[in-house]
């Protein structure tokens, strides 16, 4: 049998193409055996040994296959890959064929989604089911034959979802390390799993949050670009005209982290909305949904929810009804936008600017589709009142969009340049705590480079200050 290393699709061993998806097999067959820092993820049901005791085959089949289906269909949703099914669970990694920077968060989401889908499914299903997850995080020996992965996450992954509460999800400590900025969690006592010499570190996934990720790392060597900003605001203000700021930086320089300390400074004078673009399987007007969340004082409401919240605010406007109604529009809408959406848009940020200055931060533009760039772009253009633009993305937005900010009287672009090695060290000493050897901080900075996310999360630190403390005993 050879698995597919592009959709995780089981193959017979004289399959030249995958059945499901037409990738060559002979591609991945030879390219060999590689290390790789993967994500796994370990789906079971619950009591299934007891639904095939009390349930007969052709009942429960349709059923489990429905389950099979969403299951795979939410792992793949989230860039995730099957790996096989052994029974009636479902094994799956994130980081293969291709690594993304947020595989982690990936694989939390994926197991968060499996399981709203499990329980959308036992809404009309006359068999319920339950399922636990377990997800963590390492480095695995991907062989290039179709043979199954080797590495202790695999098996980690599979006794944290024995650990696991029915309906939950569970993430061991180097998926924890990665993710928490991005998930509210509860740590749980140690799992003593079998086969494992130490308990295992376990956290409860309680809830995966929207827009940005609050990271750790102070904010250091960062004055001159807040200065920028607040200027930007300042002449804002005073002109009562829009202004757009561009921010660009490579991943883990900074751009989120800037503007999430620069909104802090200024929420006492202008109100500060937020939308982020998502990397993977989102709609494509999904950070401008996310904006409009935030201006209608229910970020986590539903559609309809935030689309009422809109018509009560804009009720003294004369237009109001015909605003609220394409706002209504957007809300709702999955691809395609009437042609005056961007007027509607337009409208309602003029509104919030009148009553108090107003910063609109994007995330992530870079990933923004052409519909979502043109809409961004007509709104810029044409709306009036103190409205500050900032835009964060990185440099292959100009790639994508070489007309972005072209034309625009007041428009700034602003590249986020790495810290310098006193400010990274400065970071490195604050995040590793004063105690920590001099030869554990260069060895931090230096692997980091000046990109603070990279010194956040520098892999396996207390592993790095054991050793070396043991390399300088005599």
């Amino acid at each position: 049998m050879v698995i597919c290393s592009t959709c995780g699709t089981e193959n017979p061993d004289s399959a030249k193409f995958c059945n499901e998806c037409a990738t060559p097999l002979g591609a991945s067959a030879s390219s060999g055996e590689v290390r790789k820092i993967i994500s796994a993820l370990f789906c079971d049901l619950v009591g299934s040994t007891t639904l095939g005791e009390q349930h007969d085959p052709e009942v429960l089949r349709p059923i489990l296959d429905g389950y099979f289906t969403q299951m795979r269909s939410a792992v793949q949703r989230h860039g995730g890959l099957v790996q096989k099914f052994i029974g009636d669970a479902v094994v799956a990694v994130f980081g293969l064929p291709n690594a993304h920077e947020d595989d982690a968060l990936r694989a939390v989401r994926a197991g968060i989604e499996m399981q709203e889908r499990l329980q959308v499914l036992n809404e009309v299903s006359p068999i319920p089911l339950a399922a636990r997850i377990g997800i963590t995080t390492g480095e695995v020996l991907v062989p290039g034959d179709g043979k199954p992965i080797i590495g202790d996450a695999m098996n980690t992954a599979s006794r944290l979802q024995s650990g696991a509460e029915p309906g939950g999800v569970l993430i061991g400590e180097p998926t924890w390390r990665l993710v928490r900025d991005a998930v509210s969690a509860d740590e749980v006592e140690p799992l003593q799993a079998r086969g494992k010499a130490e308990p295992v570190s376990a956290w409860r996934v309680l809830e995966v949050h929207q827009g940005a990720a609050r990271s750790e790392t102070p904010l250091v060597g960062r004055d001159r670009h807040l200065t920028v900003l607040d200027q930007a605001l300042q002449d804002t203000i005073d002109d009562q005209a829009c202004t757009l700021v561009t921010v660009l930086a490579p991943p883990g320089v900074g751009k989120s982290r800037l503007a999430l300390a620069f909104a802090e400074v200024v929420r006492q004078r202008a109100t500060v909305l937020v939308g982020q673009t998502p990397s993977y399987g989102g709609a494509t007007f999904a950070s401008l949904v996310e904006l409009l969340s935030h201006a209608a004082g229910r970020p986590d409401g539903d559609a309809e929810q935030v689309a009422a919240a809109l018509r009560e605010r804009l009720l003294d406007q004369p237009d109001g009804a015909s605003v609220g109604d394409r706002l209504a529009q957007v809300l709702g809408v999955g691809e395609a936008l009437a042609s005056d959406a961007s007027w509607a848009v337009r409208r309602l940020l003029e509104v919030l600017a009148a009553e108090r200055p107003l910063v609109v931060v994007l995330e992530d533009v870079h990933w923004a589709e052409t519909p979502m760039l043109d809409l961004a772009d007509a709104v810029i253009e044409r709306v009036h009142g103190a409205v500050l633009f900032i835009c964060l993305a990185r440099p292959e937005l100009l790639e994508q969009r070489p007309t972005w900010a072209a034309g625009k009287p007041r428009a700034i672009t602003m590249t986020l340049p790495p810290l310098i090695p006193a400010d990274a060290r400065r970071v490195a000493e604050i995040l590793l705590g004063e105690e920590a050897p001099a030869a554990v901080v260069d060895r931090v900075c230096e692997t980091a480079e000046g990109n603070p996310l990279y010194l956040e999360h520098y892999p396996d630190v207390e592993i790095l200050v054991d050793s070396l403390a043991e390399a300088s005993e005599p």
